[in-house]
């Protein structure tokens, strides 16, 4: 190797390991890489749609579909509070005391809970989560007056949430819950009731952190 070779490697070796500090200092300067893309910690609101399956005594199924908002704050990555609230209509409803033969009735989810999530790391982050609900029924009857029924129920389910952008997450789950409606008001009479009540919710929604 000629002296003029030799040269032109060393100086293309010293200007190398001299552009490397740049570069490096360059990246570590980039907003992007150092944001966490799976952060849940915070305020966040939340818009939800899906399908709805319930249950009662004496066979009151039905199904259908409705819409939810929630709310809440991430204490950690690891553990989210929220409330929400979320209705919908419910077909099949055939059972219920003065319910026209092959009406709907309308169905009301009033939700306090907490989520734990299992991945701090990533930009998909399954999670399970469990709450407490009220829930509410309401419909006219063959008599043209209103019937409202009222109860509460437990919940428990999981899915995952897909961030999107740091502030943008997509989101699925499924909660099942159980409980029963206590009391009833029919044409302005108020009554206690038991009847038991099973439900499943399929969600699908957008989870939005503008603090982030």
């Amino acid at each position: 190797m000629n002296t003029h070779a030799s040269g032109s490697l060393v100086l293309l070796a010293l200007t190398a390991s001299l552009s490397l500090p740049s570069v490096a200092a360059a990246q570590g300067t980039d907003p992007a890489a150092d944001l966490d893309p799976s952060n849940t910690q915070g305020f966040f609101l939340h818009v939800r749609g899906g399908g709805y399956g319930v249950g009662f005594e004496d066979d009151r199924d039905g199904t259908g579909s409705g819409f939810g908002l929630r709310m809440g704050y991430g204490i950690s990555e690891r553990v989210t509070l929220f409330a929400g609230m979320e209705g919908g209509e419910i077909d099949n409803g055939d059972g219920f005391q003065g319910l026209p033969q092959g009406d709907s009735y309308g169905l009301l989810y009033l939700d306090v809970g907490a989520r734990l999530h299992f991945r701090t790391d990533a930009r998909l982050v399954p999670f399970v989560e469990a709450g407490a609900d009220v829930v509410g029924v309401w419909f006219d009857d063959e008599q043209r007056e209103e019937a409202q029924y009222g109860g509460l129920s437990a919940s428990l389910g999981g899915g995952i949430l897909y961030f999107v952008t740091p502030q943008v997450g997509l989101e699925g789950s499924a909660p099942f819950n159980a409980g029963g409606l206590m009391s009833s008001e029919i044409g302005g009479v108020s009554r206690d009731e038991d009847i038991a009540l099973a439900g499943v919710r399929l969600h699908v929604g957008l989870s939005v952190y503008p603090n982030r």
